[in-house]
């Protein structure tokens, strides 16, 4: 486990920056986008998109109206797949795959020395545990009831 934000959020810019051919991204929880680091992350798959690179986000459907501007931006770009799901996770973490070889989980828990909460993160590039992020993605990204959602 990785809890220092500032290693966490160096090795998700690493995973982008670096990243040859596709990225996924599965966002449990609306709140992830209210967060400074995640908006960053996410301007700066916006970017790698413009170069080329494939991305697929998975959004709550709750998540639409939080942040139309980072939504816009998005829209905009033909090499971002945008998908909205209702059905809810028992998780909130969010699950970053960066060419179906490495994994990073962010999430969040109670800091019981100052009632507030932390983030920790996962990294992984062990086949077995990717292919179990792998399939919760596709399973929800191909099975699930997705909604469609348009911005003004």
């Amino acid at each position: 486990n990785i809890e220092d934000k500032d290693r966490i959020h160096t090795l998700y810019f690493e995973l982008v920056n670096y990243s040859k051919s596709e990225i996924s991204i599965l966002i449990c929880a609306p709140n992830w986008l209210e967060t400074t680091e995640i908006k960053d992350l996410l301007y700066l798959v916006n970017k790698r998109a413009n170069e080329g690179l494939f991305i697929r986000i998975l959004l709550h459907v709750s998540a639409f109206v939080k942040d139309n501007n980072l939504q816009r931006l998005i829209f905009k770009n033909p090499n971002i797949n945008l998908r909205y799901f209702e059905k809810p996770l028992k998780t909130d973490a969010m699950i970053m795959l960066v060419d179906l070889e490495k994994a990073m989980v962010l999430d969040t828990k109670k800091d019981s020395t100052q009632d507030t909460e932390k983030y920790f993160a996962v990294y992984t590039n062990k086949e077995e545990s990717i292919f179990t992020y792998i399939i919760s993605f596709e399973k929800i990204w191909l099975l699930e009831k997705v909604v469609t959602c348009a911005i003004e």
